[in-house]
Parts: C-alpha cells; sequence; structure tokens
C-alpha cells in the first residue's frame, strides 16, 4: 500500500490541476463538481475515490460510484484499481440500475416479490406486442413507442396513479396489462429497478438505515444525466429524515451544457436541485479544456452561454491556435449540403473519411446531405435513429 500511496500522492500533485486537486481533496459534506467538457472530470472522480482509501484509511465497502454506461464503470474501476492496487478490494462502481439490481438481491427478504427476473428490452417489447395482437390495437402505435412511453412516465417519478397520466384508453389498457403480466410472472422491467429501491427506501426506515451505517461516501457521475427518480434516489440514500446529510460526504459530477439525454427522462435542472436539496453544497468549476484549441473553446463558450438553467463557466485552454473555424452561410439546404460535400474533397487524400463527422440539427435534413455525398462520390456512414413515441 505505500508505494500506491506515494506513487498516489505524486500524481495528486504533479499531474492535477487546482480546482482538480481541490475536488479530490474536499473533505465532510456535499459537493458539487461543475466539470466542463475534456476538463478531465473521470480523472477528478476516480482520484477522489483512491484519495479517500489511500489518504483517509476509507473501507472501500463504504464507498459507491454510480455513473450511466457499464463502459464508463469499467473505465473508472480500471483506473480505481491502478490507483490502490490490484490486490485491495474494489469499492461498487457502477451502473444505477446494477447498483439496485444489487441491494434488491441482497435484501430480498424485505420485497413484495422476493424471487423476481429481469425482463430486459426485448422481453418488453415481446410482451407488449402480445398484449397489442390480443386486444387487435396492433395500428395502433409501435410496441418501441409505446414501451418508451411507459418508460418515460416512470422516470419521472409517476408510479402510483401512472394509469391516471395515460389519459388515451387503449395505451392506458395497454399499460394495465403489461403491468400485471410482468406481476404474474414474477419480472420487473429495468425501470422497475429504481422504483422498487425508491419504495424501499421511501417505506422502510430498518433498511434505510441500514444503507446509510454500510455506505458513508457516494458519487454519482455524469450528473446532468440523471432522471427524476434518480434524484429521489440519492436523496433517500444520502439525507436523513430531517433531511440533513447522513453520510460523510456525496459528491456529484456533472455539466449542464453536455445533457442529452432528456429524451429518456433526464432533467438538467437536477444539477441545480441538488445545490438546494443537499445545502450546504461546495461548488468547485474545473474550467481548463485538455482536448481542444481556443478558438474552438471561445465558440463553444459563446453558444452555451444562452443555455437557460446552467451554472454559469468559461472553458479555457493553454493550446492556442487560428482558423480553427469557417462560418458559410447558404441560401438553401441543397446549397448547404453541396458546400459540405465540396469542403469534405479539398481534404488531404492521407486523411481517412472516418475522421469525418456532419451534425445536423433535424433528420430531415439528412437526405439532402446524403444525396450531396453520393452526387460527389463521398462514402458514408448514416446513424441508426432512434423510434420516439408520437
Amino acid at each position: 500500500m505505500s508505494n500506491s500511496l506515494n506513487n498516489f500522492n505524486d500524481f495528486l500533485t504533479t499531474a492535477l490541476n487546482k480546482p482538480q486537486q481541490e475536488a479530490v481533496n474536499f473533505g465532510n459534506g456535499a459537493v458539487l463538481v461543475v466539470a466542463g467538457a475534456g476538463s478531465g472530470k473521470t480523472r477528478v472522480i476516480t482520484s477522489r475515490i483512491s484519495n479517500l482509501i489511500l489518504n483517509h484509511n476509507v473501507s472501500a465497502r463504504s464507498i459507491t460510484a454510480l455513473t450511466f454506461t457499464n463502459k464508463a464503470a469499467g473505465e473508472m474501476k480500471e483506473r480505481v484499481g491502478k490507483f490502490i492496487g490490484a490486490d485491495n478490494d474494489l469499492p461498487f462502481v457502477g451502473t444505477f440500475h446494477s447498483y439496485c439490481l444489487l441491494l434488491l438481491k441482497t435484501n430480498a427478504t424485505r420485497l413484495s416479490l422476493p424471487q423476481f427476473s429481469i425482463m430486459d428490452s426485448d422481453d418488453q417489447i415481446d410482451l407488449i406486442k402480445k398484449i397489442m395482437k390480443k386486444n387487435s390495437v396492433v395500428k395502433f402505435a409501435t410496441p418501441n413507442q409505446i414501451s418508451g412511453q411507459i418508460s418515460k412516465l416512470k422516470n419521472q417519478g409517476i408510479v402510483d396513479n401512472i394509469g391516471e397520466e395515460l389519459i388515451h384508453p387503449t395505451l392506458k389498457g395497454i399499460y394495465l396489462e403489461y403491468e400485471a403480466e410482468k406481476t404474474n410472472a414474477h419480472c420487473l422491467d429495468f425501470d422497475d429497478l429504481l422504483i422498487q429501491v425508491l419504495q424501499l427506501l421511501k417505506n422502510n426506515s430498518g433498511f434505510r438505515a441500514t444503507f446509510q451505517s454500510n455506505i458513508r461516501h457516494l458519487l454519482v457521475d455524469e450528473y446532468q444525466d440523471t432522471n427524476h427518480v434518480q434524484h429521489q434516489l440519492l436523496k433517500l440514500m444520502a439525507l436523513n429524515e430531517q433531511n440533513k446529510l447522513a453520510l460523510d460526504s456525496v459528491c456529484a459530477v456533472g455539466d449542464e451544457d453536455q445533457s442529452i439525454y432528456s429524451w429518456r427522462g433526464a432533467t438538467v435542472a437536477n444539477m441545480l436541485k441538488f445545490q438546494q436539496d443537499f445545502a450546504p453544497v461546495h461548488k468547485i468549476k474545473i474550467e481548463q479544456n485538455y482536448r481542444s484549441v481556443q478558438p474552438i473553446l471561445d465558440a463553444a463558450n459563446n453558444v452555451i452561454s444562452n443555455n437557460l438553467l446552467r451554472n454559469p463557466k468559461n472553458l479555457w485552454s493553454e493550446k492556442k491556435a487560428k482558423n480553427r473555424i469557417l462560418v458559410a452561410k447558404c441560401r438553401t439546404g441543397d446549397q448547404e449540403a453541396d458546400a459540405i460535400a465540396s469542403f469534405i474533397k479539398t481534404i488531404p487524400s492521407d486523411k481517412k473519411l472516418s475522421d469525418v463527422a456532419i451534425l445536423y440539427r433535424t433528420h430531415f435534413q439528412s437526405r439532402t446531405l446524403e444525396e450531396a455525398l453520393i452526387k460527389h462520390s463521398i462514402a458514408y456512414k448514416a446513424p441508426k435513429m432512434r423510434e420516439g413515441f408520437r
């Protein structure tokens, strides 16, 4: 452990900037780390975990770090493992859903369904298809659309009266039958995992007290992408019945300007709610960007300054450059698409087309762009579109 400690402390003093060090070394209490794009937020959160273990003798089992993808969780665990040494216990680092599943499995006797199976998205779609076919409403909407609408309402925390929220009688009927079928089959869908733990924390004071005595440090990554249920989960995990912090520390890391999951229930307002619900909250801004050059950041700062519900910040970089942004004004969509294709044709032949990305605001623009690329004989790969409820 001594070698790991020495190496880690060298890393803290040489590889982290001052705001990053402040976030890593923050002691007990609630802290919100507003980490701009490319500012090294994963480095900060993994260093904070490692600092608790190595410099403050905190048991890894009393630390929980939540993120949004298994890939991100794997990367975080790998970094923490390198810091503290492969032979030492790792804290739980995983998604909200995987953590809630773990809590349900280890507290099965407290549940109304002690034995349950998990329905994945394919299982959900198959069940909804079966219900729609049984009730002869296959033309009402697609199963994906119905599944998405049900999930959206659950992620908004509308559970007990979800039937009342579904005004359309056909959709309400499908939902009620879907829930009944799940219960009869002793199944939970992914959204249920969070809701079940939320209700357990809310209604079982013994479970909540035991949880808070075991888990002393909570960290949440990508907080701008949390939904209503996830924010309520964090409150019940970290606060006592008087809404005071019951843990040693709770740390949220995020950036409102990087929120991209509103379509699945994420609410950027949670960043501001965190400051209210966990007050007093120490706020740290990490604004140095390590990916881009200053002209790119100047443009980004100018654009994102118009966003609402945000903590103001100013991204900056030590990398200086010129002539990195070209603005072209076009009269029509066809002219715009042709100009983009012409710009791509000027890229040197030793550069790969796979390094080029075209971003557009609405999907209907893609057809004009694709036609222009075909006209100029430029190979491209079109994205797969997500189907939404209409």
